[in-house]
């Protein structure tokens, strides 16, 4: 009977198997955690735009609602001017029906005394009725004269009044449109993902100044408008100076200076700072009918703007 041979599986192949094992699962790991650390970091950057955009957002409604305010505020005086005016009239005429009233009864009385005259026959005198009667025309005729006054004096007041609740309503739609003017309805951004490449622009002093020009079809770092100070062998700290960027003036005027950008590669992330959030809304206009993508972040007027920290910029929106 032939004996089997079994093989032992050599110590220094095992050796090898495991390490290369381990040595893969330090790799696995050390990847995991550097994905991990890259996606807390932009989470973090994204919730800190969120907080500021919510900033911005709360300011500015918060002026439009001071507006509004003082809006109504104008409304509620026109109105009472327009009722205060319309009680006057109507107390005019009230007393001037009064006088009328106290003229009628005045009349009535000298009509008595006249007819007492005339009953008292021959013996009366013929004098006293004559004057009796021509006082009480002259009363008569006075009285005609004032029920005339009253009534042009009521047709003016009423007259008055349809002008003044026209000037009200007038008034009313004057203030709506200027309400609906101030007000600027506002809308969360929608991001999307894109193959693009983003460039930075500031907004600042009412003016623009982006990171990059292009000279030739050319890219290179903006040193005429910015000034760029090296803090670390990574970062850099980006100043804006006051009269040197791009000034925004109107939409047209700007269609230049975006034409120097390829908009079928670069989308656009301005850096909006509180003192020129208007200039933004009219450099954003001027971008897009050049066919830009873009998106922004809020700034403070005293926050210092730095690159080269590792963050990802925010996509457009």
């Amino acid at each position: 009977m032939s004996r089997r041979t079994i093989s032992q599986p050599d110590s220094l192949e095992m050796l090898l198997d495991t390490m290369c094992n381990t040595f893969g699962g330090i790799i696995l790991i050390a990847l995991l955690i550097a994905l991990l650390a890259r996606d807390t970091k932009v989470k973090e950057a994204e919730t800190r735009a969120v907080t500021e955009n919510e900033a911005m957002l709360q300011r500015r409604i918060a002026s439009v609602e001071k507006d509004l305010a003082d809006v109504r505020a104008q409304q509620t005086a026109l109105e009472r001017q327009a009722r205060e005016s319309a009680q006057s009239g109507l107390l005019s005429m009230i007393e001037a029906r009064q006088r009328l009233r106290q003229l009628r009864g005045g009349l009535a009385d000298v009509l008595r005394n006249a007819h007492q005259k005339l009953d008292a026959g021959p013996a009366a005198n013929a004098g006293q009725v004559e004057q009796a009667i021509r006082q009480m025309l002259q009363k008569l005729n006075a009285s005609e004269q004032r029920q005339t006054e009253a009534r042009a004096l009521e047709t003016s007041l009423k007259e008055r009044q349809r002008e003044l609740q026209l000037t009200l309503q007038q008034d009313s739609n004057r203030l709506a449109q200027a309400i609906a003017r101030r007000v600027q309805r506002l809308r969360l951004p929608r991001e999307h993902a894109t193959t693009k490449t983003h460039l930075y622009v500031i907004v600042r002093y009412g003016r623009l100044y982006p990171f990059l020009v292009y000279r030739d079809g050319e890219p290179e770092r903006n040193t005429t408008s910015l000034r760029w100070i090296d803090e670390t062998p990574t970062t850099r700290r980006v100043e804006p100076l006051p009269t040197l960027g791009v000034p925004v003036t109107n939409e047209g005027a700007l269609a230049p200076f975006f034409r120097q950008f390829p908009a079928d590669s670069l989308y656009l992330v301005f850096e909006v700072y509180e003192d020129s959030f208007a200039a933004f809304i009219a450099a954003k206009a001027a971008a897009i009918a050049q066919g830009f993508e873009y998106t922004w972040q809020p700034r403070r007027n005293g926050e210092v703007l730095r690159t080269g920290g590792g963050g990802a910029p925010p996509p457009p929106q």
